[in-house]
Formats: C-alpha cells, sequence, structure tokens
C-alpha cells in the first residue's frame, strides 16, 4: 500500500459526493414544485406528513425507493 498526498480528504469528498449523488427534493404530487423534503435513495417513509409551501397543501404520503405514493392505506 503506498500513501497518497491528502489522500483522507479525497476520501472524504468522495464520501460528501456519493450522499449528494443519490439524495433528490421532493416534488409536490398536487403543483410538482420542489418541497423542503430531500429523500436518498434507500429512504422508507410510511404515512408521512408532506408539506408543499407553495400550495399549501399537507398530504400523507409513502416514500419507498425514491417513489412517492399517495397514502390510502389506513392504518389502526
Amino acid at each position: 500500500m503506498f500513501a497518497v498526498k491528502g489522500g483522507a480528504k479525497k476520501r472524504a469528498d468522495c464520501l460528501a459526493n456519493e450522499c449528494t449523488a443519490k439524495s433528490v427534493w421532493v416534488n409536490c404530487p398536487v403543483c410538482h414544485n420542489k418541497t423542503k423534503t430531500k429523500i436518498y435513495q434507500d429512504t422508507l417513509a410510511l404515512r408521512f406528513p408532506m408539506y408543499c409551501p407553495k400550495c399549501k397543501k399537507e398530504m400523507r404520503v409513502d416514500i419507498i425507493r425514491r417513489k412517492i405514493y399517495p397514502c390510502t392505506k389506513v392504518y389502526k
């Protein structure tokens, strides 16, 4: 193994870029604008209360692997 100058910094930059590359901003299902919610590739959220600041609506959604589904199942 050989030492690379600035190796720890490069490794940290690569890890940071991986995280930002896999994350996306969620779009509102009603008006299709960006919300203030950011999700990653492995995000799982059931009955998540998502609020859109533009259309001022709050809706419950299920987020599974970067896909957004309207919450239809009734949980007890």
